[in-house]
């Protein structure tokens, strides 16, 4: 016990001298549980029975032992299909087969082993369980199988429809508007939670997640929607956890291309406007090309030992956007409004030992659409916005089972997202004397020249996160078998917006301008640039006991979060109209303190754990 304590304190100074500032990533998100009871086949408690775990998702065959009271856990399982092989002298060996362990779930096998009459192996094949019966959250899963067979949008908010009580903020027929960020309702709650293998994907300001997946590289989405336990953190709603792929033994990948459009896609292509509905004013599809390639591969450098894993997508769409796109004679396009989105995507495990493990990936995506906001009321190329908003993530994990009942984690992660929109290509083209200030007509509601009305922003933010869990495992105390985790996690935030109105002015007028109408009704003038700062932070504690008695478990947590926050001295003006102004920092602009319990309570109904009751607060 005394050097588990060691190994603990030594995993704190390491994560503390690397000079990680706080973080979010939240413990228990990127694992499964696996534990269940052996008796002999009159029910008594078997200890000392070695339990070893195969499976094409694990290093090695990690093993486990029983204790006194016959249980067997494997506190941290990667999400897959697996095999068990219980062993005791004295008895015959016996193999479950076909056993699915999903993310943020807890899978119960109970096990009964036969004197041994013979030299023979029983081995059992059958259906998975598939009820948690020790954790009271809601929630369900979309594994790889599942994400590549069911025809949705190949996003994060399509894929999840298919699930209960979930629909997307907005539709996406086909992945139409994938290239658009868009949000969820779960159970009526427009809150979500959004993790890539445990980690916040999101900026720490108001700009939002704006991650685009890499679809491809998913090895599973894990959605839980309510009673979830204290070392899960955020606003409320669903929490959202993608988990990557991480290679095998076997060396294996997949390539996905999918493509549609008119020209020569159009047999791919099914279209029911006839000539008819065409005269009556139905138009055609504003979709005039899709593409989306997927290609992805891993596998092992050393076998057990080293596993690697690459991804990339490039998706692209062409839309012909009405007010904007002109769809010539020849069905050509004048003006198309591209969308593109790229992804890089790479990671690695290392096994350093029997019982520890290091793993990392890395993410990078990039959206692309030189023609942000065109549409009826910005009809021209110069109106729109150029953006182009790179995003990388970055995540490194060690997890250490501490002998038979404690198992460690320790995450850090840093995300940074760089989101400018720019003057469009069109407009900063024009000579300089044909550069004007945006230009509006109030009564039709259309912008004539200028730039977009909202400007230029460069939008700059990035997260720095940590986190800690330890869990314990403790039988026989106060006649139950508990499960303690504790640990903490910090986040620090920073983001900086700089915003600029081109010329610092916009004119409105009446009617269009012309020889008899130069001046405009209203001129607007603006105190550009303006450059906005923030800085927030972070810390929350948690403790959490799963004590289970017989055919009930009673989840019992608490959760204390600090939240501050700052705007520190920033300017604005200097521009056409104004001077400078200096405004001072706000420390602190804000500063929260939260205690939240959470307690539930689950009964199975019937000994074989297929039927349950959840109650959760």
């Amino acid at each position: 016990m005394t050097r588990a304590i060691l190994r603990v304190l030594a995993a704190l100074a390491i994560v503390s001298a690397l000079g990680l500032a706080p973080a979010a990533a939240q413990t228990g998100q990127t694992f499964g549980e696996l534990v269940g009871k052996v008796t002999d086949a009159q029910g008594g408690v078997l200890p000392g029975v070695t339990v070893t775990l195969t499976g094409s998702a694990v290093m090695g065959s990690p093993t486990a032992v029983t204790g006194a009271t016959g249980q067997y856990r494997f506190p941290a399982v990667n999400s897959g299909t697996y095999s068990l092989k219980f062993e005791l002298a004295g008895f015959s060996p016996m193999v479950r087969e076909g056993i699915v362990v999903p993310v943020r779930q807890t899978i119960t096998v109970d096990s009964s082993l036969k004197l041994a009459s013979l030299q023979e192996t029983v081995t059992v094949s059958g259906a998975s369980p598939t009820v948690d019966v020790e954790n009271t959250k809601v929630g369900a899963r979309l594994d790889h199988e599942i994400l590549t067979a069911v025809p949705t949008s190949r996003t994060i908010f399509g894929s999840t429809t298919v699930l209960p009580g979930m629909t997307m903020g907005r539709q996406d027929p086909g992945g139409l508007t994938a290239a658009t960020s868009t949000g969820m309702v779960a159970h009526g709650s427009q809150n979500y939670n959004l993790n890539y293998y445990g980690v916040t994907a999101d900026t720490p300001s108001n700009y939002g997640s704006m991650y685009y997946m890499d679809f491809g590289s998913a090895e599973e989405i894990s959605v839980d929607t309510a009673a979830m336990g204290a070392e899960v953190g955020g606003g409320g709603g669903a929490n959202i956890n993608v988990i990557p792929k991480s290679g095998s033994n076997t060396l294996k990948g997949e390539v996905i291309y999918s493509v549609t459009g008119k020209g020569y896609w159009d047999h791919f292509t099914g279209n029911n406007i006839t000539d008819d509905l065409r005269a009556q004013g139905i138009t055609d599809p504003t979709l005039r090309g899709l593409q989306d390639f997927n290609a992805n591969a891993g596998g092992p450098l050393v076998k057990d030992r080293l596993w690697w894993f690459g991804s990339f997508r490039n998706y692209r769409t062409i839309e012909a956007t009405p007010g904007y796109t002109v769809v010539n004679s020849d069905g050509s396009l004048t003006n198309p409004f591209l969308s593109n989105l790229r992804n890089y995507t790479a990671s690695g495990k290392y096994q350093i030992n029997k019982n520890n493990q290091l793993s990392g990936f890395w993410t990078y995506n990039k959206k692309l659409q030189p023609h942000r906001a065109a549409g009826v009321t910005q009809p021209n190329p110069i109106n729109t916005i150029n953006q182009q908003s790179p995003k990388n993530l970055f995540n490194g994990n060690w997890t250490s089972v501490m002998g038979q009942n404690t198992f460690l984690e320790v995450s850090s992660t840093y995300f940074h997202m760089h989101f400018p929109s720019d003057l469009s290509d069109e407009f900063k083209a024009l000579p300089a004397s044909q550069q004007h200030s945006t230009t509006f007509n109030i009564t039709t509601g259309i912008y004539l020249d200028g730039p977009d009305k909202d400007g230029t922003h460069f939008r700059d933010s990035y997260r720095q996160q940590q986190n800690i869990g330890l869990t314990r495992y403790i039988d026989g105390w106060l006649g139950a078998s508990h499960q303690l985790k504790t640990g903490f996690e910090n986040w620090y935030g920073w983001g900086q917006e700089v915003f600029n109105i081109f010329n610092d002015t916009r004119l409105r007028y009446t009617s269009n301008p012309d020889g008899t109408n130069l001046v405009p009704s209203e001129v607007y003038g603006w105190a550009t640039p303006l450059t906005q700062k923030q800085k927030m932070r972070n810390f929350a504690a948690f403790v959490q006991d799963r004590a289970s008695y017989g055919r009930a478990t009673v989840n019992l947590g608490l959760r204390w979060s600090y939240y501050d926050g700052k705007i520190p001295a920033q300017t604005g003006g200097g521009g056409r109209w104004f001077p400078v102004a200096n405004y001072p920092e706000i420390d602190p602009g804000y500063k929260w303190n939260t205690l939240a319990p959470r307690t539930g309570v689950v009964i199975k109904l019937t000994e074989d754990g297929r039927n349950v009751a959840k109650a959760s607060y």
